[in-house]
Order: structure tokens, then sequence, then C-alpha cells
């Protein structure tokens, strides 16, 4: 028997990716459109957040962090559908100016593992 607390299960063939590759010409925009989209159909106003980059290392240990190269979000849609934003980011020099706005706004709830490390680079 299954344990109340346990996750239920989620349709992973109905999941809605998209990735915004920053080495596309249009890719600013096209992020913004993506967050613009996002915030129209968000529910709860919450989301998830996760960030990678590349660890640097000097003389074989590490030396802290390079420039963050992707930012993925997930969030449910109105209808409870999952949907994930994929934004590749190491060509750009700061971020778009729609992405910067929903990671600084304070209405929404962002949810992850160590949220706030992922937010400082």
């Amino acid at each position: 028997e299954e344990s109340p607390a346990a996750l239920p299960e989620y349709d992973f063939k109905s999941l809605c990716v998209r990735v915004v590759d920053s080495s596309n010409t249009n890719s600013r925009r096209d992020a913004n459109d993506v967050v613009n989209a996002l915030l129209e159909v968000v529910k709860d106003k919450r989301i998830g957040l996760d960030a990678e980059w590349e660890i640097r290392e000097e003389g074989g240990r590490r030396a802290g962090r390079g420039k963050i190269n992707t930012i993925q979000i997930g969030y449910r849609n109105l209808s409870g559908k999952v949907n994930v934003l994929i934004f590749r980011t190491e060509k750009w020099t700061s971020l778009p100016n729609r992405l910067e706005t929903l990671l600084l706004d304070n209405s929404i709830t962002i949810a992850g593992n160590k949220v706030s490390g992922d937010l400082k680079y």
C-alpha cells in the first residue's frame, strides 16, 4: 500500500518542455516571450527553480563557480499541466529583462534546492 505522503504519479508523456538557447539570434526576445506566457498561466504564482554552472578548478582543486550555463524553471499551468522552461544562458552577458524580473518578483514563490545559491550567481 502506498504511503499517503508519497508524491502522486505524473504522466511525463504530457510534459511540455521549451528550450531557449542563448546562441540563437532572437533568444533574448524568446526568453521574454516565454516568461510573459508563464506569468499569464502559472498556477498559484509558484515555480520550481534550478541552475547549473561549471565548477572552476585551480591546481586540481575546486576554486568556485563559473557563470551560470542553464536555468530551469518548472511550473503548473492553470489546468494543472506541468511545464518546464530551460534557458541555456552561456552566451548572455546578462539575463533578459523579463526573466530577471520574474526571479526578483516577491509575489512569486520559488521552490528548489538551495535556491538562494542559484539566485546569487
